[in-house]
């Protein structure tokens, strides 16, 4: 039937073919009833058949069981390639607006419903769907329209293959994921709750899936602040899940309307509460070669009592660690190096994931007038041959950040204030002032020593020759 706009009797057409139906607004996807459930139920009466064949609502179709279909919604060329290469067998087809819906008989048995398949516009109709039928007016324009009726060829049995796409989506979500592969979520350091966000994701969206008739909306609501909690203390953006979950939420028959105001309150209530444990964890990496959490920006290494310690505000005592790492709220790796001649962040060495802790200062030469810089190290340093050396030392160390000088710079002076704390200001803003230590005499001559490695100047500013020459050399 081409001509659509002239058929008079789509809903009865549709129960003709034994299809529970019910009424959807004109030009939409939204129930014009209160519960369309009501009519998969119990098969809507001959009286109200004809009145909505008389009026310009849309017939929806209800999937499962009562209906005795399955439907394959494809909503893209994306999806519609994925499908091609299926090789499904021949069944009645819908083409609709951007897509086509592929009529398959029932099973027999619970097949749930299923969105964006392997990642596309590829939606799964089951026992608790439905679809907008042969017939109705598309928000385009166009109509909906049998290519394939099913008085030319019978409801294909239910592929296999469809329904190992539905186990697969409706399987546990994976544990590990690489950092930044969700939307949103990027860092230069790895961020740990990529995985969580994931995992809660999946979660919502089957909850959604699954909620009964008159729950669906407060379980959108429910499941949707949880998320948007998560999403808010990950600083990432909530447009992509939200999309996730209106597709569930229109899976289950929820209209746009509603789903758009519920999913509008749930990013008020969790942007304005972000999660706890997120926004702390994402501070922090967890190293298991020296079995500890270390603080990105400060740097701090603590190991898992101390660190366990210094969250008693968030769970009872010892258990902050565990929880974050049972739920992928934190990044594992292997060790942290600090090599400033390797790309920043993670890398990767024989298998193993190394974070390394090196920071650029950011900063970027242009041309400019450097007078006032030359008569500053002019007046701190007035032999020409020292002033060099001074000069091309500060260069070495801009320019080859991951070679060390093999000997120390010693600056005297007679008198306090003429520049030297002024000279290593500036010397440490060039390499970046979380590169350069400023330390003491009794420390550089202490049995801990660690934090030189992690550094490309430390700064003595004052000696204490009370010691003796032996800590002055």
């Amino acid at each position: 039937m081409k001509n659509n706009s002239l058929n008079p009797i789509r809903f009865a057409e549709a129960a003709r073919f034994g299809f529970r139906v019910f009424p959807v607004k004109k030009a939409g996807k939204e129930p014009s009833v209160p519960s369309w459930k009501a009519y998969d139920e119990n098969p809507a009466t001959p009286e109200e058949i004809v009145a909505w064949d008389a009026s310009v609502l849309n017939p929806g179709v209800t999937c499962g069981a009562n209906s005795g279909i399955v439907v394959l919604d494809v909503d893209s060329a994306e999806a519609q390639t994925l499908v091609d290469s299926w090789n499904l067998p021949a069944t009645p087809c819908v083409s609709t607006g951007r897509g086509r819906h592929y009529y398959f008989r029932h099973p027999g048995f619970k097949v749930g419903n299923a969105v964006r398949i392997a990642g596309t516009k590829l939606d799964i109709r089951g026992d608790g769907g439905y679809v907008v039928g042969a017939g109705s007016l598309h928000e385009s324009g166009a109509f909906y329209e049998w290519a394939v009726s099913p008085d030319e060829v019978d409801f294909a049995h239910l592929p296999s293959i469809v329904l190992d796409q539905l186990k697969a989506k409706r399987a546990p979500a994976p544990k590990r994921k690489a950092a930044g592969s969700e939307p949103g979520v990027s860092s230069r350091y790895p961020d740990g709750v990529v995985a969580a966000l994931a995992s809660a994701e999946h979660d919502a969206t089957i909850k959604i899936a699954e909620a009964l008739d008159g729950e669906r909306n407060d379980m959108l609501f429910s499941a949707g602040v949880r998320l948007a909690a998560m999403v808010a203390a990950a600083g990432a953006e909530w447009g992509d899940f939200a999309d996730r979950l209106r597709d569930a939420a229109t899976s289950t028959g929820l209209g746009e309307v509603e789903i758009d105001r519920t999913l509008a309150s749930c990013w008020k209530s969790g942007s304005e509460n972000p999660d706890p444990f997120i926004a702390t964890a994402r501070k922090w990496v967890f190293l298991s070669k020296p079995n500890g959490f270390y603080h990105v920006e400060s740097r701090e290494m603590l190991d898992v009592p101390a660190f366990n310690n210094t969250h008693m505000n968030m769970l009872e005592k010892g258990q902050f660690g565990g929880y974050l790492l049972r739920n992928d709220f934190i990044k594992r790796m292997h060790d942290f190096v600090y090599e400033p001649q390797s790309p920043e962040g993670v890398i990767k060495r024989d298998g193993l994931e190394l974070l390394n802790t090196y920071r650029s200062s950011g900063l970027e030469a242009i041309k400019g007038d450097a007078s006032p810089f030359e008569d500053f190290l002019s007046y701190l340093v007035p032999d020409a041959d020292e002033r060099s050396h001074l000069l091309k030392m500060i260069a070495w160390t801009v320019r080859y950040p991951g070679q060390k000088l093999r000997h120390a710079l010693l600056f005297r002076s007679e008198h306090q204030g003429v520049g030297k704390t002024m000279l290593t200001e500036i010397w440490a803003e060039l390499l970046g002032t979380h590169n350069v230590r400023k330390s003491t005499t009794e420390e550089i001559t202490g049995p801990y020593q660690g934090f030189i490695m992690n550094t490309q100047l430390v700064v003595l500013e004052e000696l204490n020759l009370g010691a003796g020459m032996r800590d002055y050399n």
